[in-house]
């Protein structure tokens, strides 16, 4: 039986969805066109878990944070320093 993602803390629950996110990806063949590609190299990319470090993915995710702060879609950085307070982080 896999652990319960709902036991896990914060940082556990970040890798297991990521990991997800990577085996959904395979269990596809990588048959879900650019966007389902840009989506598993954010996610491979952030784990860090292999031996490349996938230095043009990382800054792939920096560039995407970028665009989506200037579309007004989301500010990551703005975001994470809010969860902080409300964490008492």
């Amino acid at each position: 039986m896999v652990s319960s993602v709902k036991q896990c803390d914060r940082t556990e629950r970040l890798e297991r969805a990521l990991l997800v996110i990577e085996g959904l990806y395979l269990a596809a063949d990588g048959d879900g066109g650019p966007f389902a590609d840009q989506v598993y190299e954010v996610a491979h990319a952030a784990l860090g878990m292999c031996g490349n470090p996938h230095m043009d993915w990382l800054e792939q995710i920096d560039n995407l944070q970028d665009e989506l702060k200037a579309a007004n879609i989301v500010d990551i950085d703005k975001h994470i320093e809010e969860q902080k307070i409300k964490c008492g982080a």
